[in-house]
C-alpha cells in the first residue's frame, strides 16, 4: 500500500510537470516577440496589438501627417461682426510627438508580473487607449496669431483737433477690437491638445482696443498757443503738392503732456508710393532733385510754431546753408530714417497741431487749453560770418579767355537763437534754443583750361557781431 501510494503521487508530480511543460510551451509560442505591442492596446480607435516597432512608427507618422492637415476654421467677434479663417493643426504648429507616442504604447504590459504579462499577451488584459503625445512650435504659433491679428484686429481711432473758423472741431476718438493673442493662445493648445480629433471650429478670444487719445481729453483743446507762417512762390507745383501732402497727415494729431511727436513718423516715409513727388532738396550742401522737395519748410514752420508756444524740441538739426523762407537759425531738416525733429508737451494739458497751405503759404498752429497760453518772442544773435570763396575748375570747353559759374556758393554763419518770455511787458524769463553752425560753400567758377590762372583760393574767416533785440 505504501509503495502504490508512492508511485501515485510520483504520477501526479509527473503529470504536473508535463502539464506545466506544455503551458510553458503554449506562452512561449503565443508570446508576442520583443519588438512588438501586446493585446489590447488601441489608439484613436485602432488596435495596435502584435505591431512591430517599425510598424508602429509607420503608423503612428502617416496618422500624424493626416491629422496635421485636418481643415478646422478659426473663428472671433471682432466688434458687431464675426470674422473666420480655414486653418490646420501643422499650420498652428501642433505635431505629433512620434517617438514619445511609440514608446508609450511599448511599454505596455512590459513592467506587470510575469503570469500578468502572459495574460494580457494571451490578450485577456484590460482594453488600454494611448493619447497622442503633442510638441508645440510657440514661436510659429504666435507669428500666426501676429499675422491674423493685423487682417482682423479693428485699430482704435483716436480724437482729432482741427482749427475751423477759428474754433477747435473735434473728430470724436472710437474704441476697437483685437484679438487676445495669449489667451488665444491656451484656447488653441486646450482645444487640440485634449482629443486626437481635430475640432471643426476654435473660438478666439477679442478683448477692446482703447484710444490713446479719447475725446475727453481733446476737449481741453481750445485756443492758439503758437502760430507762424512761411512764404513759398505758387509756380512750384510739385514742392507745394509735397507740403500740401505733408501738411495734411500732421493736421489734427494730439500730443497728451509728456509726449513727443516725431515728424518722421507722423508724416511717413517720403516716396512715390506714398504720394510725394520730386522736387529740389538740399543733400550734402547741394540742391538737387529728390523725393519729398518741401517738407522742411512744413517742418521749420512747425518748430517756430512749437517755439512761440513754448514746447521743448529734444531733436532738431538745421540746415547746411540757410533757406529762403527763414532766418539762419530758425529752420529745421529733415529727412526720413536719417533726420528728425522731435516736438515734446511740456504743458499740463494735451496740444494739436494744425497744419495747412493756402495761397503761398504754409500756416502751422500749435494748440492747447487757455491755461497753458504764455507770450513769447524769438531773437537770432548773428555771431560770425565767413565769405563763401571761390573754386576754380578746368574745363576745355570755354576759350582761354572765358569763365562762367558752375554754381553759386553760400556764405558761412554762426547764429544762435534766444526765446523770451514775456509777462505785462517785461521779459520774465530769456533761453538760448540752439547755437547754429552754417559752413561757407565756394562759387564753382569754369575756367578755358588753356590759359592756367591760379586759383583763388577762399578769403579768410572773418569775424563779425551784431546784436539783435527780441522781436
Amino acid at each position: 500500500m505504501q509503495r502504490s501510494g508512492v508511485w501515485a503521487g510520483a504520477v501526479v508530480v509527473a503529470v504536473g510537470v508535463a502539464a506545466l511543460g506544455t503551458f510553458g510551451a503554449v506562452v512561449s509560442h503565443d508570446r508576442p516577440k520583443a519588438d512588438c505591442i501586446a493585446a489590447n492596446v488601441y489608439f484613436a480607435g485602432k488596435s495596435l496589438s502584435g505591431l512591430s516597432l517599425d510598424q508602429l512608427n509607420r503608423v503612428m507618422s502617416d496618422w500624424a501627417a493626416e491629422h496635421g492637415g485636418t481643415q478646422l476654421e478659426l473663428i472671433a467677434a471682432v466688434g458687431p461682426k464675426m470674422v473666420s479663417e480655414m486653418t490646420t493643426p501643422l499650420v498652428l504648429g501642433q505635431q505629433l510627438d512620434v517617438d514619445k507616442t511609440v514608446d508609450n504604447a511599448y511599454k505596455v504590459g512590459r513592467n506587470l508580473p510575469f503570469f500578468q504579462q502572459v495574460i494580457r499577451w494571451l490578450g485577456g488584459g484590460k482594453e488600454v487607449e494611448i493619447k497622442p503625445v503633442w510638441r508645440w512650435n510657440e514661436d510659429q504659433l504666435g507669428a500666426y496669431l501676429r499675422d491674423s491679428a493685423q487682417k482682423w484686429d479693428v485699430a482704435a481711432v483716436n480724437a482729432r483737433v482741427y482749427w475751423r473758423h477759428r474754433h477747435a472741431v473735434i473728430t470724436p476718438s472710437q474704441s476697437g477690437y483685437e484679438i487676445d493673442r495669449p489667451a488665444a493662445q491656451v484656447v488653441i493648445h486646450n482645444d487640440l491638445d485634449d482629443d486626437d480629433v481635430v475640432p471643426k471650429q476654435i473660438t478666439l478670444p477679442t478683448i477692446p482696443a482703447i484710444p490713446t487719445v479719447t475725446t475727453q481729453q481733446a476737449r481741453k483743446i481750445d485756443t492758439i498757443l503758437g502760430e507762424y507762417k512761411t512764404y513759398y512762390p505758387l509756380y512750384q507745383t510739385s514742392r507745394n503738392f509735397n507740403m500740401a501732402l505733408a501738411c495734411e497727415k500732421l493736421n489734427g494729431s494730439v500730443v497728451l503732456p509728456g509726449d513727443k511727436l516725431s515728424y518722421n513718423q507722423t508724416v511717413g516715409p517720403r516716396t512715390h508710393a506714398a504720394g510725394f513727388r520730386t522736387a529740389p532738396v538740399i543733400i550734402n550742401g547741394q540742391l538737387v532733385p529728390g523725393i519729398g522737395g518741401g517738407v522742411c519748410q512744413v517742418s521749420s514752420t512747425l518748430y517756430n510754431a512749437g517755439l512761440l508756444a513754448g514746447l521743448h524740441f529734444p531733436v532738431r538739426v538745421h540746415h547746411d546753408f540757410p533757406v529762403e523762407y527763414l532766418s539762419a537759425g530758425r529752420d529745421a531738416t529733415v529727412a526720413y530714417g536719417l533726420i528728425d525733429l522731435v516736438m515734446q508737451n511740456t504743458t499740463s494739458d494735451p496740444i494739436a497741431i494744425s497744419a495747412s497751405t493756402r495761397y503761398g503759404r504754409v500756416t502751422v498752429r500749435v494748440l492747447g487749453g487757455e491755461d497753458c497760453r504764455q507770450h513769447i518772442s524769438l531773437a537770432v544773435h548773428w555771431l560770425k560770418t565767413w565769405p563763401a570763396g571761390r573754386k576754380i575748375v578746368y574745363v576745355n570747353d570755354l576759350p582761354p579767355s572765358h569763365h562762367r559759374v558752375i554754381e553759386w556758393g553760400h556764405r558761412g554763419y554762426l547764429v544762435s537763437l534766444w526765446r523770451y518770455f514775456w509777462d505785462d511787458g517785461r521779459i520774465v524769463k530769456r533761453e538760448r534754443v540752439s547755437l547754429d553752425d552754417y559752413q561757407p560753400e565756394p562759387d564753382v567758377i569754369a575756367v578755358g583750361a588753356a590759359k592756367k590762372a591760379k586759383e583763388v583760393k577762399p578769403a579768410a574767416k572773418g569775424l563779425k557781431y551784431i546784436s539783435t533785440k527780441p522781436l
